[in-house]
Parts: C-alpha cells; sequence; structure tokens
C-alpha cells in the first residue's frame, strides 16, 4: 500500500464571502429544531 498525501479542500479566505464565513462559525446538526424546522414532516 502506497502512502498518499490527501488535500483537504474547503473554501479559502479569497473566495469566500463575509456571510458565508459567518455561517461557518455556527455548527448545525441534523438533530436540532432548528435546523428541521420547515423541512421535517410530523
Amino acid at each position: 500500500m502506497t502512502s498518499r498525501n490527501y488535500l483537504l479542500l474547503t473554501p479559502g479566505p479569497l473566495t469566500t464571502t463575509r456571510t458565508v464565513k459567518e455561517a461557518m462559525l455556527f455548527d448545525s446538526c441534523t438533530w436540532d429544531d432548528d435546523y428541521n424546522l420547515g423541512v421535517v414532516q410530523t
């Protein structure tokens, strides 16, 4: 087996808008009510 160097590609500072950077500061989980609001059917 050979070893490989993988790159983790994430939005960089030159291509990412301020609003996207702000959204990335908040962690959303699929079990959070505010994440599922309007998505999950009851």
